[in-house]
């Protein structure tokens, strides 16, 4: 499942259509891309709650019965192993999903049905290779997320390469502000996962964190990748790309070279993305 950026409170999943596509041709995987209400209307924690409501539907077979009544009932799926993505905003909803899921796991599907089959049970169904019917989040992907919102924007700006290449600081303020109004608590870990207990981080998938060096979200995003690693998480793919800021994979940039060093960055931050996702998701090994 992916979940697109947007400061909580603007964009809709078609932005990132582009990488839900990749990820569908490359890793040989089913992507939900779900939207999800908008902040400031509908503030934390509706669009948490709305992303855990879409990932229950699915660990309990409601997207594998979907396609089962759909043209694309050819379509093979296995609820019980999921990976969750996102870029910005997004990635802070993937990973306090991830968080989530550890006090309040995710249902398990419950067992195929032999009697009155579908045509295409033979084909869209829960795939019972696996014995163990237990829901599990197997793989995480965040791209340049936002991770500790405790942590003042103006200290964020501050410790940037170059702060001329950031968000302006009105708008920064607006996202965080419709998120999460007064009075807040950036330190719940469900709103900042970076602040999540060693024991809750322990318990987290093998992770990709995606960085860019020229993003007031690096350094928090950096830190978060090696708090995994102390952690124990089994596998964490960490790597910050030099001469790219937030957004570098969909945002357009008008400098020509500019354009050349964001397209660079994005085929190989994809790339890592759908190694990780195909080896815990497709691969028998995984």
């Amino acid at each position: 499942m992916h979940l697109h950026g947007g400061g909580w409170s603007i964009s809709r999943p078609e932005t990132e259509a582009p990488l839900c596509r990749y990820l569908a041709d490359n890793v040989g995987c089913v992507v939900v891309a779900p939207d999800y209400r908008k902040a400031p209307h509908y503030p934390y924690p509706h669009a948490l709650e709305q992303c855990y409501s879409v990932l229950t539907w699915i660990a309990t077979g409601g997207l594998a019965q979907a396609l089962r009544d759909s043209p694309h009932a050819s379509i093979r799926i296995d609820p019980r192993r999921l990976a969750l993505s996102g870029g910005s905003s997004g990635s802070n909803l993937a990973c306090a999903l991830c968080v989530l899921c550890v006090s309040r796991p995710l249902p398990s599907p419950p067992p195929p049905s032999s009697s009155n089959p579908s045509p295409s049970a033979s084909t869209a169904r829960i795939d019972t290779e696996n014995t163990e019917n237990k829901t599990i989040i197997s793989a995480l992907a965040l791209l340049y997320p936002a991770l500790n919102l405790a942590i003042p924007y103006a200290q964020k700006r501050a410790a940037m390469l170059d702060p001329s290449r950031t968000l302006p600081p009105w708008l920064s303020k607006f996202f965080l502000t419709a998120y999460l109004p007064p009075p807040r608590d950036a330190s719940d870990p469900l709103v900042s996962p970076a602040l999540a207990p060693r024991e809750v981080l322990a318990q987290l998938p093998n992770t990709v964190v995606l960085t860019a060096a020229y993003d007031y979200l690096a350094d928090e995003a950096d830190a978060f990748a090696e708090s995994l690693k102390e952690a124990g998480v089994k596998e964490v793919v960490h790597r910050r790309f030099e001469d790219v800021g937030h957004g570098f994979d969909g945002i357009p940039a008008w400098d020509k070279k500019q354009r050349m060093l964001n397209e660079k960055a994005k085929d190989e931050a994809w790339g890592m993305i759908a190694d990780m996702f195909r080896r815990v998701l497709v691969d028998k090994e995984g």
